[in-house]
């Protein structure tokens, strides 16, 4: 309508959302690429970070391809923020590569580029079956204080070109009132100052050794003395100690992506608790509940690995049972 004389005019018009976030939203790597150790093998567990610029926040992360790649955070909130896509190794992809979309708050939408493709290295075709020496300690029993040590012969991983290589193994305790730490080949057990309850003696604690493709386990006979009272853990006679603690499932399953969490309720012990998870794993407690969370894909594929849960005068071990390498 023209104001001064009264004349109209009318027309008509399409309005149609404009999602091509091209120019006004970009981000930063536009591709990168990665490749796995072997043939048979991409990358996995291996970060890669993107930042975001232009277009209205907040922006949504999602990559195109399923169990490809954990995104963390899934919402970034602020123009120039970042997010992280961690390579799970579950999925591969060919030089094209996968794209992951980033979606802003007015719909537009851009894609940035992830490669994750098979190395060229050789793949393990076997390995070496695992020994410990001196094995088993049935007598006499380890008590507070004490330590001993054990040594990993063989568990080396072969390849489809004939070499050998050196694995990286995983070494876990079932037991409260054993620690168990891994220098080389080199297991050092290690026995805390708890008291172990009259109602738990015999006690032996199993350690189990991983070299990723296969678990062998050996025994150590777990006891009390006048250590243990003298470190503070309480008497050990009859009806007395303290209590271990346990866990309301036992052991933990976790699922296969890195990312994957789980949690389940502590017994046992007085908050406030402390949680000391085995490597691939991170760990929260909040009251008596404590979280698990997956931090590699490449774990053992049984209950090998754990986490140590302290609290003044009690401790306890919760198994995690992962699902296998590649799932």
């Amino acid at each position: 309508t023209e104001l001064t004389t009264g004349n109209i005019v009318n027309g008509s018009f399409t309005i149609a959302q404009f999602t091509d976030g091209t120019g006004t939203l970009t981000a930063i790597p536009t591709t990168w690429t990665l490749s796995g150790p072997n043939s048979s093998s991409c990358a996995a567990n291996i970060p890669v970070t993107y930042y975001i610029f232009g277009g209205t926040p907040p922006y949504r992360i999602q990559a195109a391809l399923p169990n490809f790649a954990v995104i963390s955070p899934p919402i970034v909130q602020t123009n120039g923020g970042g997010f992280t896509a961690t390579v799970t190794g579950l999925v591969c992809t060919n030089d094209t590569g996968a794209p992951i979309t980033i979606t802003d708050a007015t719909g537009r939408t851009i894609s940035v580029i992830l490669v994750n493709k098979l190395g060229t290295g050789q793949t393990v075709t076997n390995f070496d079956a695992i020994q410990i020496l001196p094995g088993n300690i049935t007598s006499p029993a380890l008590t507070c204080g004490q330590a001993i040590t054990e040594q990993i012969v063989g568990g080396s991983l072969r390849l489809s070109d004939g070499s050998v290589v050196e694995p990286a193994f995983v070494i876990s305790s079932t037991s409260p009132y054993i620690t168990a730490t891994l220098a080389g080949r080199v297991i050092t057990i290690t026995r805390n100052s708890v008291t172990i309850p009259t109602a738990e003696l015999p006690a032996t604690a199993v350690i189990r050794v991983s070299n990723g493709r296969s678990i062998e386990s050996f025994t150590v006979a777990v006891g009390n003395s006048a250590a243990c009272t003298a470190a503070g853990g309480g008497g050990g006679g009859s009806g007395g100690g303290t209590a271990a603690i346990t866990f309301g499932q036992q052991p933990l399953g976790l699922g296969c992506l890195a990312g994957s969490t789980a949690n389940t309720t502590i017994v046992g012990g007085a908050a406030p608790y402390t949680a000391t998870p085995d490597a691939g794993l991170s760990t929260s407690v909040v009251g008596n509940t404590v979280t698990v969370t997956r931090t590699t894909a490449a774990l053992p594929g049984s209950a090998s690995i754990g986490v140590t849960v302290t609290s003044t005068g009690a401790a306890g071990t919760l198994l995690v049972a992962p699902g296998g390498i590649g799932c």
